[in-house]
């Protein structure tokens, strides 16, 4: 099954399925300017399918209240990475455990 049959077959009955983006790093400024932040990036990349969005900037310590809190997760890019002593690392990793 390919993801977008696998993201179909998740779909709630008679509803929208609720992709949660997790935002690990912020946009260069030119970028932000022309296509807003990666949250919003991603948000116009999957517009226009029967998906809601809700955005946690997890760089920002702005985490959602569990992993049942949306219906699948899009992590964005970063130029942080998974082993640097940051405050949202683990807090990121313990909630995509």
């Amino acid at each position: 099954m390919n993801s977008r049959n696998r993201l179909a077959a998740g779909k709630k009955a008679g509803g929208f399925m609720k992709v949660g983006i997790l935002q690990a790093g912020h946009a260069p400024a030119e970028m932000i300017a022309e296509s807003g932040n990666y949250a919003q990036m991603f948000t116009q990349f999957l517009s226009g399918r029967d998906y809601s969005f809700a955005a946690y900037s997890v760089v920002d310590m702005e985490f959602p209240k569990s992993a049942h809190s949306a219906d699948c997760w899009v992590i964005t890019g970063s130029r942080h990475g998974v082993y640097e002593n940051l405050p949202f690392i683990e807090p990121l990793k313990a909630l995509v455990r």
